[in-house]
């Protein structure tokens, strides 16, 4: 098949015909995808402020360990829960735990706010961190009016949110570098299925061999029978039958013949 790649309106060009009868081919007009800075790269720097899945996982679960005696013995929002533990110190190790777990658990956040600060880029590690750290910053503070000045009015603590907010969004981010992590796994599965190389036709109607990254708009590219479409676009001579099942689930081939789109 021969192939014209174009990312724009397929009626703008003028596209020139060579006869390729005599090898059995069909001509496609292809439409490259381009995957510029403007694509993904937003959804892989946040994926990348958070590290490796590996680390997010260990993180998640330590911190998780950390946060049970911190639910146990710290009241909710001032309301003393039926399950909750209090004795003598059991403020004190609220406080231990609770500042453990904010500078491990909350570390990946706070860096990731870092990162997007210094970006001039402010989102979601900027939000998480500053609801983290304005939680345990003021919980802190009622910690040391309430047991420092005894003259102060009772101040009501956020251990327990804090605690809460660090675990759920390291499970919630857990499951995202995982999901972005198998996504990626897929596409470079179905990206090792597409032809080294493609069969281009000049102007003058020569065929030669390229490599699959250097095909540009505009290109015709050849396809013989039993060979692999290397990337999309549309029929512009001949006809034949291609085998989408990687993207329809359809076993059975489709017919192809002039004007219809390929999927490569």
């Amino acid at each position: 098949m021969a192939h014209d790649h174009s990312s724009r309106d397929h009626s703008s060009y003028d596209h020139p015909s060579h006869d390729h009868t005599s090898h059995s081919h069909k001509h496609n007009e292809h439409q490259l995808h381009d995957h510029g800075p403007g694509g993904h790269s937003g959804h892989m720097d946040h994926t990348g402020h958070m590290g490796h899945m590996g680390n997010l996982q260990q993180k998640f679960w330590i911190s998780l360990i950390l946060s049970i005696p911190i639910l146990l013995m710290s009241s909710f929002m001032g309301i003393t829960l039926p399950f909750q533990v209090s004795f003598a110190g059991s403020d004190w190790i609220v406080l231990i735990l609770a500042s453990v777990l904010f500078f491990y658990g909350g570390t990946p956040f706070l860096q990731g706010a870092k990162m997007e600060l210094k970006e001039r880029n402010p989102a979601m590690m900027t939000l998480i961190s500053m609801g983290i750290t304005v939680a345990y910053l003021y919980s802190v503070y009622a910690f040391i009016s309430n047991h420092f000045l005894p003259s102060a009015a009772p101040r009501m603590d956020f251990f327990w949110e804090l605690a809460t907010l660090i675990v759920i969004m390291l499970l919630g981010h857990w499951i995202e570098m995982r999901a972005v992590g198998n996504a990626g796994n897929a596409l470079q599965k179905m990206a090792e299925l597409l032809p080294g190389s493609a069969h281009i036709v000049d102007e003058n109607g020569a065929v030669s061999d390229v490599d699959l990254k250097q095909i540009r708009v505009g290109q015709h590219v050849v396809i013989h029978a039993g060979e692999k479409i290397p990337t999309d676009g549309k029929v512009i001579e001949g006809n034949s039958t291609v085998n989408e099942s990687m993207v329809t689930g359809e076993a059975k081939g489709v017919k192809k013949s002039e004007g219809d789109k390929v999927i490569g």
